[in-house]
């Protein structure tokens, strides 16, 4: 993230030195925001988690409901 000021607003990507008054021997200040992650990380972490979490309580459902909901049938919904 650029800045003209320490503490100021970040500066757009369309933004040139020229139009922001930028003058010989003037500062510009980055902030390094770190390591980013991917987008296919947070899709991945977002839709495949919560399925992956379904499909073991499906599997195995004494994990919620204990060891009687193992011989009980599934609502169609559930299925």
């Amino acid at each position: 993230m650029l800045r003209m000021e320490p503490k100021g607003k970040a500066l757009k990507d369309e933004d040139s030195l020229e139009a922001l008054g930028f003058k010989s021997g003037g500062k510009i200040y980055l902030k390094d925001l770190g390591p980013q992650i991917g987008w296919t990380t947070v899709f991945l972490a977002e839709y495949a988690g919560p399925l992956a979490v379904y499909l073991w309580v499906y599997t195995r459902p004494r994990i919620l409901y204990g060891a009687t909901a193992v011989g009980k049938p599934y609502s169609e919904v559930v299925q």
